[in-house]
């Protein structure tokens, strides 16, 4: 467990976490933030519905630590569309297995690297340029910064 302060976060930021095999991430939503239990991180998932789905701040305090991401050299115009481009996906399907260029299937780190990448916001957010973008690609690319870190 760690004890992110949720309250550092604003529109397009992004969270990390670690303590799984592979981590997970998502989206803030700034306009829907009022604390721990509602539903304003945009991801995608398995649960509770299969597919890109709003989670709430508490699920991410389930991992053993947790990165808050800021994306470099971004406006809050951009942040906003990627925070747009989203939620625009939801209720599209979940797929781990679905490559990057894929943007008809979603996992967790995928949807936050499409929302920047597709968006006027050009950056790709993949710390190693693989075929998949996992949630620590996010953490070590060099357009992203961490803000605050739990554990």
């Amino acid at each position: 467990m760690n004890y992110m302060s949720f309250a550092l976060f604003d529109t397009g930021d992004i969270i990390v976490t670690q303590g799984t095999a592979t981590g997970h991430a998502g989206e803030w939503d700034a306009s829907k933030y009022n604390g721990l239990d509602v539903k304003c991180i945009w991801s995608a998932n398995t649960q509770p519905v299969d597919g890109v789905q709003l989670e709430t701040p508490r699920k991410y305090r389930g991992y053993d630590e947790a990165y808050g991401l800021l994306v470099l050299g971004t406006t809050s115009t951009q942040r906003t569309a990627a925070k747009n481009y989203c939620a625009a996906q939801n209720g599209e399907p979940y797929s781990v297995t679905s490559l990057k260029s894929n943007q008809s299937a979603w996992y967790c780190s995928k949807l936050g690297w499409a929302s920047y990448n597709y968006t006027a916001a050009n950056k790709d957010l993949d710390g190693n340029g693989g075929l998949y973008v996992w949630p620590i690609d996010l953490v070590n690319d060099n357009d992203t910064a961490i803000f605050v870190y739990s554990n």
